[in-house]
């Protein structure tokens, strides 16, 4: 939860490797979550991560607010577990506050009903998208086991899911990517 710039810049570092080894983007792009897009915004923290991303050779983007999560502006999403851990949980409850209000919209009247009937297949290929039982999971990083972590309310799909992407991670051996790449730059 408390962290040091190192521990951020680190945090970076290992989410490069993985994306590049497990999930086979080229360069991904790196951005720290903040409170503002500018250099000068954030906390004493977020100033110092900032400087030592800019300067390393990593493709930092710069600054990232929550409001942009889902809009792949960056590839990696840096941020101490306190303020990771609230962007997400509050973007899961948005979600699934749109998606119930959704349904009463839908089933408010036949002619909505209808309307529900004929956009199924797209709004069903649109939860799945931000579904956490397609990914099942993710991984541990940062610790010397290959170690997977999935939601406390995980069903048997996510379990599914988390277990492949778990012999997907082991399979690429990214704990001694992610060794190499820290020790060679320390």
């Amino acid at each position: 939860m408390d962290c040091k710039a190192e521990f951020l810049y680190e945090f970076a570092l290992m989410g490069k490797v993985y994306l590049e080894n497990v999930m086979n983007v080229n360069n991904p792009k790196i951005g720290l979550l903040n409170v503002g897009v500018e250099e000068h915004k954030g906390n004493a923290l977020s100033k110092e991560s900032y400087k030592l991303l800019k300067d390393s050779n990593m493709n930092f983007t710069g600054n990232i607010e929550a409001r942009d999560l889902f809009y792949g502006k960056v590839n990696v999403i840096v941020a101490d577990g306190f303020d990771g851990n609230i962007a997400v949980k509050t973007a899961e409850g948005v979600l699934k506050s749109v998606g119930s209000e959704l349904k009463k919209i839908i089933y408010k009247s036949n002619k909505n009903k209808i309307a529900g009937a004929i956009l199924k297949n797209d709004i069903k290929s649109l939860a799945g998208k931000f579904s956490p039982d397609e990914v099942g999971g993710a991984p541990l990083l940062g610790v010397k086991s290959y170690v997977y972590k999935a939601h406390g309310n995980t069903n048997a799909t996510a379990f599914s899911n988390a277990i492949l992407g778990l012999l997907n991670y082991i399979d690429m051996n990214v704990i001694e990517k992610i060794e190499g790449e820290l020790n060679g730059n320390r």
